[in-house]
Parts: C-alpha cells; structure tokens; sequence
C-alpha cells in the first residue's frame, strides 16, 4: 500500500519504502553536500586505478576487520590523507567493516 505523505516544501509524495523524506528534498540536500562539503580532489583519488588496486589487494591479504574479526569492505587509513598520511602504503592501510570504520571516523571527527 502506498501512502502519501505532505512535504512542505514540495508538497503532496508517495511513500514507498522507508524513505523519512521527500525525494526531491532528498536530491537537493545531496547535491549541497557535494557542492560545499566534498573534497573534490580525495574524491578524483578514491576512483583512480591506484587506489582501486591498493584497496583490492589490500582487502585480499587482510580480509577480515582489525577490530571486530568480521570480513572487511572497507580500507581506511591509519594516518588520514589531510594528516600527511600516505595514500598507497600498505604501512597506512587497515582492513576494517564498515561500522567499525564509521566508529573510527566519528571519533577522529573526519565523518562529514
């Protein structure tokens, strides 16, 4: 069953999954996000060949999470780039899941 709900600034949406928000409200909330807060040049860094190599091989010699023992998705930085870590040595890199890379980044204050 759809149900409709009232934005109050786009007016009249359905809601068909579990989405809080108007999706249009959604769209220009992601499009300030990218605008203002992204980093444009870690951005163009996390989907270069090197990085995408580092990463895979990175999660095929440790592919389980430092902290929690769960299989990893994620490869985080021990010393983050903007710190003067370096980007594709393995001494920097860490295998980890994602909720525990959301942890680390939170209490670091890198999370956005």
């Amino acid at each position: 069953m759809i149900k409709k709900r009232i934005c109050p600034m786009h007016g009249l949406w359905n809601k068909i999954n579990k989405d809080d928000r108007c999706p249009l409200c959604k769209k220009s909330t992601a499009k300030v996000y990218d605008n203002t807060y992204r980093d444009k040049a870690n951005d163009k860094f996390y989907h270069s060949k090197e990085w995408k190599q580092a990463r895979y091989y990175q999660l095929m010699n440790y592919p389980f999470c430092i902290s929690c023992s769960k299989i990893a998705d994620t490869v985080d930085h021990i010393i983050a780039i903007k710190d003067g870590g370096d980007k594709l040595s393995n001494k920097n890199l860490q295998s980890m899941c994602k909720s525990c890379h959301n942890i680390k980044e939170n209490k670091e204050g890198n999370r956005w």
